[in-house]
Formats: structure tokens, sequence, C-alpha cells
């Protein structure tokens, strides 16, 4: 299984336009109250209800232009060509800064799912004997969880599968 950039290139586009239409939304809404507030200020005294609204408005746009940011980055640490490769001897590890790990079968200890829903996401986690050696985010591969799950299964003769119990608190 590879790298798959379209995903994160994805939210990356979603979050640009909300982000977008949530300026262009909170100033023409600024705009109008304002005016309205404007107008009929005598009957409505202080404007701290439209300077709270205006409040709740930039927070929700910081908050959106930071999940943007987040994605961008993410985005741009996704690899190309292989990610994960199982074998019958066992499993080639590519890491984002483009090591190579190889474990044979006897050394892998585990596969899961593990994680938040945040962010990049819920990873797949590699443990071996010694410990966890390589993770990877399930937003940044081309194959969906029950391929990975088959394919190990398939390689390692029935010896290993990914563990997607930890996903059950996510979703």
């Amino acid at each position: 299984m590879g790298f798959n950039p379209v995903p994160m290139a994805n939210s990356v586009a979603t979050l640009a336009s909300t982000l977008r239409g949530s300026i262009l939304w909170t100033l023409l809404g600024a705009a109008i109250w304002t005016g309205v507030w404007w107008t009929q200020r005598e009957r409505w005294g202080s404007p701290w209800l439209l300077v709270a609204g205006y409040g709740i408005s930039i927070v929700l746009i910081i908050v959106t232009a930071l999940r943007l940011v987040n994605a961008r980055r993410n985005l741009s640490r996704i690899g190309r060509g292989a990610a994960l490769e199982a074998t019958r001897q066992g499993l080639r590890l590519h890491t984002l800064e483009g090591a190579v790990l190889d474990l044979d079968w006897s050394q892998v200890r585990a596969l899961k799912a593990a994680g938040l829903r945040v962010g990049a996401g819920p990873e797949l986690v590699v443990e071996a004997v010694q410990g966890k050696v390589w993770s990877m985010p399930l937003s940044f591969l081309d194959a969906l969880p029950g391929t990975i799950d088959g394919g190990v299964r398939a390689m390692s003769g029935g010896r290993h599968g990914l563990d997607l119990s930890g996903l059950d608190a996510i979703f």
C-alpha cells in the first residue's frame, strides 16, 4: 500500500473554502447588524450583544484557520511511493522521512489502529518485540483498514491481522 495525498488535499480545499465563506459572511453580517444597531441605538442601548456575536464569529474563524494550517502541514508531510509492504517474509515499513525498516513476521508483535479523530486522524501502528517501531496516519494511506487487514493476514499466513478495536471508541 502506498501514500495517498488526495483525502488530505480535499480537507485542505474544504477548510480553505469554509474559511473564506466564514470571513465573508461575518463581514456581511457585521455590516448589516452594525447598520441596524446604529439606526436603533436609542432603543437597543449598548452594543454589547453585537460585540459578543462578533467575538464568537472571530473565534470560529480563528479555529478554522488553525485547522487549515494543521491540514496544510499534514498534506506537506505525506510521502510518495510505498508506505507499507507485506510479503511472505515480513513487513517493509517506509517512514515519512524516507527511511525503510524491514521486520520479519517473527519480530512483529501487533498491528493496530490507534489514536484520535483530530488532526490527521487515527494511526496504523506496528509494534515489534522491542515496542512501537512505526506509525502512520490512516488518512495518509491509499488502502482502507479492512484491505490492510486482509493483506497482512494473507501474507503472514494468518499469524497477524490488523486490530481495529482502537477505532471503536473514536467513531
